[in-house]
């Protein structure tokens, strides 16, 4: 009876436990605070689409800094507040530590203090010089410019940046009093307003400046309530839409599915020490509750982009591991192993990560305007989801193999038994992988016809699609014909990884080609790591099989 108990109560309070965690963004803020999120939620126009104001500050601070918010001595600033500070303080905002210089031939050419980190007093001490650098590295053919060269013209990007938030020139939060024409700047570079409504935005807008400045909370909230009634009066949908953005900014979905896949991982792999039973149930509720999570932060993204799930790099990931998580549940449904929950953990785990990584490499809007190419809604559905499918599959079968060479070798929990039943994994997963890698090509050469006028033109992202396919079906031609067993079976597929990688990011950083959309400097030395990590992997499994220590003992041997 105490053991039931247990397997009940312990999946339960971890139930609850992560529901609290979600719900904690939705928790109310004290009276008498300054509403920065309300203020946060209106609209403007900027880059190209419709966001709230939280969603500016947030990829413009990202964009800066490589954060979403500001670390002082005393307390962390959120973005919208720091944006307010760049406005309505621009003195006070100018001292705050946000540029980050780390190469030290740039450092030294600006006469920078020894450290990372920058107000932007400071770096614009040495404006002039900054100008004649950035000159002299644009000057340069972006083929050939040296890494102090991009460098350069990233820092004066961010300045530019800054200045340009700074008198609000290039963001629009007047809607026009037409409904096809573009909104208008409170800078004094727009059109004036001509009409009582905007008027009011405007004089609204510097009403919560000026009441921001003077910290009345009661001033700036009564605006700020007025604005969102005004705005709202002149587009319902558009406003509508930015609330719904920027709570979904601030509920930071992803961020916290991140957490939960791993204490779901970490619950999995102490229930093989102790408290099987409950902790086993309790990993895979958590699984399920933050794969629900993980959807629902897919679906948002779709509603508030109106594109498909995939749409570039970080979008690509967080569908990666969705469609990883989504797999590893089926197989545990058929297999009953734990394996299926513990790789569908790992994997939503990892590829958050990298998610999350690219939103701080890219620095930029994650739900920015699609390349003209890009732009049809058919295919983005169609040929990128299936192509993305065929991705997660490969991954999760290169997984499954990893998981395979390690328990192998450096465990004694490889029974024959469980080998079987991995290589059974892996063999089935490879074949979805194939299936979707290659319909997913076709169909992806059937919209080159149809925008380029080819349907195959050798292109670094067309190979990069074929070679996946040839892996995955070199690997079941090899199953096949008898040539690898479950040890094979499972080294081939942690190579997969590597191919993956290579048409997932690789084609990308080239910076040739019809698909290259994502180029990342960072990402060359984390795919770097992850190629020597993969072959470090397969080299362990190629080891003699009286090396593995689940094998150490008598046991009939496998290829």
């Amino acid at each position: 009876m105490k053991l039931r108990w247990h397997s009940y109560a312990v999946p339960a309070l971890i139930a609850v436990l992560a529901m609290i965690y979600l719900t904690m963004p939705f928790t109310s803020k004290p009276q008498g605070d300054l509403d920065v999120a309300a203020f946060g939620s209106l609209p403007a126009s900027y880059a190209g689409r419709f966001k709230p104001l939280d969603t500016v500050a947030r990829t413009s601070l990202m964009t800066i800094s490589g954060r979403q918010s500001v670390r002082t001595e005393e307390r962390k600033i959120d973005a919208t507040t720091w944006l307010l500070e760049l406005i309505a303080q621009p003195e006070q905002a100018a001292d705050r530590v946000i540029f980050r210089v780390d190469h030290p031939d740039l450092r030294a050419t600006l006469h920078l203090p020894e450290s990372r980190r920058y107000s932007f007093r400071q770096v614009t001490e040495m404006r002039d010089e900054l100008q004649r650098q950035t000159q002299l590295a644009r000057m340069v053919p972006s083929d050939q410019q040296s890494l102090f060269h991009r460098k350069t013209i990233q820092l004066s990007n961010q300045v530019n940046l800054y200045q340009m938030l700074g008198g609000l020139f290039s963001v629009n939060p007047i809607p026009s009093s037409e409904p096809t024409a573009d909104w208008l700047p409170l800078g004094t570079f727009g059109r004036p307003p001509d009409t009582e409504l905007q008027r009011n935005i405007v004089s609204g807008y510097h009403a919560a400046f000026d009441a921001f400045r003077n910290h009345d909370a009661r001033g700036f909230n009564r605006v700020v309530a007025d604005l969102h009634t005004a705005v709202n009066a002149a587009s319902s949908t558009i406003h509508r839409r930015a609330e719904h953005e920027a709570l979904f900014n601030r509920t930071e979905v992803f961020q916290r599915a991140i957490v939960l896949y791993l204490f779901a991982a970490i619950a999995l792999i102490v229930s093989w020490l102790r408290w099987r039973t409950p902790l086993t149930r309790a990993a895979t509720l958590l699984l399920l509750v933050t794969l629900l999570v993980h959807t629902i932060g897919i679906i948002v993204r779709v509603y508030l982009s109106g594109r498909p799930p995939v749409t570039n790099l970080y979008s690509s990931a967080l569908f990666i591991g969705w469609g990883m998580v989504l797999l590893g549940i089926i197989l545990e449904h058929f297999f009953r192993s734990g394996t299926g929950i513990l790789t569908a953990a790992v994997s939503g785990f990892l590829t958050l990560m990298v998610a999350r990584g690219l939103s701080v490499s890219s620095s930029g809007d994650s739900m920015a305007v699609l390349q003209a190419v890009l732009d049809t809604n058919f295919w983005l559905a169609t040929h990128v989801i299936i192509i993305t499918f065929g991705y997660a599959s490969t991954y999760l079968a290169g997984l499954l193999g990893a998981t395979y060479v390690l328990r192998g070798t450096l465990t004694r929990s490889l029974s024959k038994k469980e080998a079987k039943r991995l290589g059974q994994m892996i063999y089935g997963i490879v074949c979805f992988a194939t299936l979707f890698s290659f319909v997913g090509t076709i169909l992806g050469g059937i919209w080159a016809d149809q925008s380029w006028g080819r349907f195959w033109g050798w292109d670094p992202k067309e190979n990069g699609a074929l070679i996946i396919v040839l892996w995955n079906a070199l690997i079941l031609h090899a199953r096949w014909g008898g040539l690898i067993k479950g040890r094979g079976l499972a080294v081939l597929a942690i190579a997969g990884n590597i191919v993956t990688s290579w048409s997932w990011f690789g084609v990308n950083m080239l910076g040739r080609g019809l698909h290259s959309y994502g180029f990342i400097d960072s990402a060359a030395f984390w795919i770097t790591i992850f190629i020597i990590s993969q072959l470090a992997l397969m080299a362990l499994g190629a080891l003699p099989i009286r090396m593995w220590r689940s094998f150490s003992k008598p046991v009939a041997t496998e290829r």
